[in-house]
C-alpha cells in the first residue's frame, strides 16, 4: 500500500510541474502575441496616417492649376479658406469629407517667408480620443493676388 501511494504522489507531483510549465509557456506565448500585435497596430497606424496625408496632397479642390497644368504639392491659398468654408457648409459635405479622411484635423503652416499662424483646413475628431498620430509633409503656397509662392507645412493628425 505504502508503494502505491508513493508512486501517486509522484504522478500528481509530475502533474503539477507539466501544467506548471504549460501555464509558463502560455504566459510567454501571450505576452510574446501582445508585443507583435503592438507593432503590427503602430504600423498600420502609420500607413492609415500616411493614406491621409496623400489624400489631402492630391485633393484637387486644394492644387495649384495653371492651365490644367498641375504643381505637385501645392495649395492655393484661396482654396484653403474656401474649402474649410464648403466642409463647414452642409452635412453632405461634410458626410464626403469624413468618407475621405475620417476622424482627423489638418492643418496648413506657413513657414518660409513668413512664420504665420496655422490655418485649420478640416477638423473632425471623436468624442473619446485615445491617441493620435500626426504627419508632417512638405508644401508650397500658392498666393493668387501677387503670384507668389511660399514654403508651408501640412501636419495630418489622425486621431483613434
Amino acid at each position: 500500500m505504502k508503494r502505491g501511494q508513493i508512486q501517486m504522489f509522484e504522478t500528481i507531483g509530475i502533474l503539477v510541474v507539466f501544467f506548471f510549465l504549460i501555464v509558463i509557456g502560455m504566459t510567454a506565448y501571450m505576452r510574446f502575441q501582445e508585443s507583435s500585435f503592438n507593432k503590427e497596430k503602430l504600423d498600420l497606424d502609420s500607413k492609415r496616417s500616411l493614406a491621409v496625408s496623400q489624400r489631402a496632397l492630391f485633393l484637387p479642390e486644394l492644387d495649384c492649376s495653371f492651365f490644367l497644368v498641375q504643381t505637385p504639392n501645392c495649395f492655393d491659398r484661396m482654396k484653403l479658406s474656401q474649402v474649410r468654408e464648403l466642409i463647414g457648409s452642409s452635412n453632405d459635405a461634410k458626410q464626403f469629407y469624413f468618407q475621405l479622411f475620417g476622424n482627423t484635423k489638418m492643418t496648413v503652416q506657413e513657414v518660409y517667408p513668413n512664420q504665420l499662424a496655422q490655418e485649420l483646413v478640416y477638423d473632425n475628431p471623436p468624442e473619446e480620443i485615445r491617441g493620435k498620430k500626426a504627419v508632417q509633409s512638405p508644401v508650397l503656397l500658392y498666393n493668387v493676388t501677387d503670384k507668389s509662392y511660399a514654403f508651408g507645412i501640412l501636419e495630418v493628425t489622425v486621431y483613434e
